[in-house]
């Protein structure tokens, strides 16, 4: 598992490097997304920290926090992303990751975290500001996507 403020700072640093830098609420969907999909093809989370179904959607406190000081204006300022060292696997799903999300408007991403029986939902309809299931996550994202995992 990765500290999620390094992996938040990446996505940051390949969205300055792409120009298409992006907004604190685009790098919560992206880090959603990729922890999602890093579940659902590990089965490990990909992140340290807990995702929080907040009334807006999946967030990282953590990450939000750091990057709140730029509101709802792209972040454009390069980031130290430290000691990440990715394996090669996660880089690989990180980028695959990238390569789709950095096209897509964040409005979009948004509506897609919050559709009906999505992991945010459920957890929204619980309690607000609570850790949403990893295991809901793995198992949305791998029928979301239709990814089989295979037993060696």
């Amino acid at each position: 598992m990765y500290d999620a403020i390094k992996v938040a700072s990446y996505f940051v640093n390949l969205g300055i490097v792409d120009d298409v830098p992006l907004t604190n609420m685009k790098l919560q969907k992206v880090l959603y997304l990729a922890n999602g999909m890093h579940l659902a093809l590990t089965e490990k989370p990909l992140l340290a920290d807990d995702i929080q179904a907040w009334r807006y959607g999946p967030v990282i406190p953590s990450v939000y926090n750091t990057f709140k000081g730029w509101a709802d204006k792209p972040i454009t300022a390069p980031q130290p992303s430290g000691d990440l060292n990715l394996d090669a696997n996660t880089q690989s799903i990180l980028l695959d990751v990238w390569n789709i999300a950095k096209s897509v408007d964040g409005i979009k991403l948004a509506n897609w975290t919050h559709l009906p029986g999505s992991p945010w939902d459920v957890a929204a309809k619980r309690a607000l500001n609570t850790p949403i299931n990893p295991d809901l996550t793995k198992q949305y994202f791998k029928e979301s996507f239709n990814i089989s995992t295979q037993e060696a």
